[in-house]
């Protein structure tokens, strides 16, 4: 008889089992997530996240072209755009052609400011500064919104990442 028992049908269960409840809260909660990283629901400060992450970018694929092409390679940075620049026949020119050659504008409200490097009196040149040997001049670089009062500080880093990025809100 008790082998009968165990080949009998179970009664179905009322109510859900607690992997799926944890599953369903999790998909809710990534979709959540999601929602509202793309509809900035914290107000404007994805835009400077934005400036900030496109500059860290650039960044790092002209850090590896310099390695590549045994070339420098730079970003000039002014208050409302940046463009990337390559070292030819002694002097700094804007690329002008390949992906990153075109200048990259600001939303309006944006802007860039750039500390100078340290014990540097007169600085001509890139204010980033990506050598063939890995070698590398980087400057802080800030990123404010002057609407919602948001920034994002690129602070030079050690080791292999070129930037350590620091979010607030002025008061």
């Amino acid at each position: 008889m008790t082998g009968d028992a165990r080949l009998a049908p179970r009664k179905p269960s009322h109510g859900f089992a607690l992997i799926e409840i944890l599953t369903a809260i999790a998909i809710v909660g990534i979709a959540l997530t999601a929602v509202s990283l793309r509809l900035d629901l914290g107000g404007r400060g994805a835009t400077v996240d934005e400036a900030a992450l496109g500059l860290v970018r650039l960044a790092d694929t002209l850090a590896i072209e310099a390695l590549y092409q045994r070339r420098p390679f730079g970003i000039n940075i002014e208050s409302h755009r940046y463009r990337a620049q390559v070292y030819e026949q002694g002097e700094w020119r804007v690329l002008e052609s390949g992906a990153n050659s075109k200048a990259l504008e600001l939303d309006a409200g944006l802007r860039f400011t750039s500390a100078p490097h340290a014990g540097v009196v007169h600085d001509a040149g890139p204010e980033l500064v990506f050598m063939p040997d890995g070698d590398r001049r980087l400057r802080q670089i800030r990123v404010d919104d002057d609407r919602s009062r948001r920034f994002a500080v690129l602070e030079p880093a050690a080791g292999t990442a070129l930037f350590e990025v620091v979010r607030g809100q002025r008061p």
